[in-house]
């Protein structure tokens, strides 16, 4: 029995690490498409958010750092409220999640929506977060938002 569980771990593992090679290889495809830099981010956005071996909900968005002024510019975006498009057009480090990630420069994950939540609205939706920095050669680019349902547990993976 043990044995048997002990396999089908592995085989877990493995398929997780296939279907992250696969996202990682289709990133690198979408990086060599001569296409604006706004439109591969879109892409590359839609992917992730499609990966059946995340448990994602298809919202989301990526956000590039403008150094001048400390600030996070949303560059895409998929299936986010009307509302979040505005308020969170430019984001200041250190305000609301997303902010949080570029001033510490770690995943910043919430389960829900907390006090952390700086930007809500009437009727929005119970959900949670991984806010993801973008790093590049130990300088911060970007940050990476997905919305999980909420009450998701945050994993290792």
């Amino acid at each position: 029995m043990e044995k048997n569980m002990n396999t089908d771990i592995l085989a877990i593992k493995i398929e997780r690490n296939l279907i992250n090679q696969q996202i990682i290889a289709s990133i690198l495809d979408i990086s060599l498409k001569p296409i604006p830099l706004a439109q591969m981010l879109h892409e590359t956005l839609a992917l992730v958010l499609s990966s059946h071996g995340l448990a994602l909900k298809s919202m989301g968005s990526i956000f590039l750092v403008k150094e001048s002024t400390r600030e996070l510019t949303m560059v895409a975006q998929q299936g986010l409220h009307e509302h979040l498009l505005t308020a969170c057009a430019t984001v200041p480090f250190g305000y609301c999640l997303c902010g949080r990630a570029a001033e510490s420069g770690k995943v910043v994950f919430t389960d829900r929506i907390d006090h952390r939540h700086d930007v809500t609205f009437p009727g929005i939706k119970p959900h949670g977060h991984y806010c993801v920095p973008i790093k590049g050669e130990g300088q911060l680019l970007g940050v990476l938002n997905m919305y999980v349902p909420a009450w998701h547990e945050r994993t290792a993976d």
